[in-house]
């Protein structure tokens, strides 16, 4: 098993926020950020599991370390892992 990487609830810049698009699903898909990931919170409503995955920051600079879900979908970068938040 790989090891999940660790972030403090401190170290989040907002809470997690549902873009329009996901909102009043079976599956709530959310997101929120750090200074170095962009976490994204998957909740099955179904059978109660939640899920937390880290991204980089897209590699093309088309975020400048900032992502607005309460608007869209942020674009992702590449995967770094599963999040354990403290």
């Amino acid at each position: 098993m790989k090891n999940k990487i660790v972030i403090d609830r401190d170290e989040l810049q907002s809470g997690f926020l549902t873009p329009p698009v996901n909102q009043g699903q079976m599956v709530d898909v959310s997101y929120a950020c750090t200074e170095d990931y962009i976490l994204e919170r998957t909740e099955d409503r179904s059978d109660r599991t939640l899920e937390i995955v880290a991204y980089h920051y897209p590699a093309d600079g088309s975020e400048d370390n900032g992502i607005e879900p309460w608007q869209a979908v942020p674009k992702l970068g590449r995967r770094a892992g599963l999040v354990e938040l403290r």
